[in-house]
């Protein structure tokens, strides 16, 4: 199983089951631990603000302008560590390195939260990226 699931994540086909694939790999995982750190008390000091206005403003971002904009800044930091290397997974985890250190910096739960969806996310965005930059 474990193999067909490599096999399907190295071939860009059929781009929307690939997306709903990439997110539900990335999602679960990390909503699984972010539920497990709150469990045990290890809550971010992040607050998404007492208002309505506050809270949809942050949920706005977090979930639909921030991946947009991470998206458009993983260009730029692939460009710079495919100088040390150009292997996928190695790209694909100090990319993931990359992000944790930039979101730990506002909460270490964060940080450690992000490390897989960056993974998963590089990964996606490295496999489509030969494809052209409108596709990755």
């Amino acid at each position: 199983m474990l193999g067909e699931m490599l096999q399907f994540a190295k071939q860009p086909r059929m781009p929307l089951r690939y997306i709903a694939a990439a997110c539900m790999t990335a999602t679960i995982p990390a909503l699984m631990l972010a539920f497990t750190l709150d469990w045990i008390g290890a809550r971010s000091p992040h607050s998404t603000g007492n208002s309505e206005l506050e809270r949809l403003i942050f949920y706005f971002t977090a979930i639909l302008l921030a991946p947009v904009l991470e998206t458009l800044f993983m260009i730029p930091v692939f460009g710079v560590l495919r100088f040390f290397t150009q292997r996928t997974v190695w790209l694909c985890f100090w990319s993931s390195v990359t992000w944790a250190l930039y979101h730990g910096v506002f909460s270490w739960t964060w940080g450690l939260t992000v490390f897989w969806i960056f993974f998963v996310l590089s990964f996606a965005y490295l496999t489509w990226e030969p494809r052209g930059k409108k596709w990755a």
